[in-house]
């Protein structure tokens, strides 16, 4: 998507195509995909902590969501401003999720909460002070 719009001056329309359940294939476009996979997983509080019981495993697999989260908003821009005001509130403002992070595993507070901050959505899109304040405030915290 990034050199198509780096090419032709604009972004294809990206679909998905969802054969989860054979009998009711869907096709959504990306940020409707985006915005589902978000609510569903990302921040879905039964995720968050089924995530809890696996320990270090599962801090590690909050930390790498994150990753891809701001990998495809770094691709296709897909991560709206909402997104990365809840990412702020359940991974890094919510103090028992931060400190699961803290405990379970270092390296992924670090990533989830701390050094990815530098590279988030939130920042590149201009997330006020506040929230970036409180973003650097945790990750410090975290490791």
């Amino acid at each position: 998507m990034a050199t198509v719009r780096a090419l032709r001056g604009t972004a294809p329309e990206a679909c998905i195509g969802d054969s989860t359940r054979p009998e009711t294939v869907r096709t959504r476009t990306l940020v409707e995909e985006t915005s589902r996979v978000f609510r569903a997983r990302v921040v879905n509080p039964k995720w968050i902590e089924a995530m809890r019981r696996h320990g270090y495993k599962g801090a590690f697999e909050r930390a790498v969501t994150v990753d891809y989260l701001f990998g495809y908003d770094a691709t296709t821009g897909v991560v709206a401003d909402w997104m990365c005001d809840k990412l702020t509130e359940t991974y890094v403002l919510d103090p028992v999720n931060r400190e699961f992070l803290r405990q379970a595993n270092p390296w992924a507070a670090s990533r989830a909460t701390g050094d990815a901050s530098a590279d988030s959505p939130a920042r590149r899109s201009g997330r006020t002070a506040a929230v970036s304040r409180s973003r650097r405030r945790a990750g410090r915290s975290a490791r």
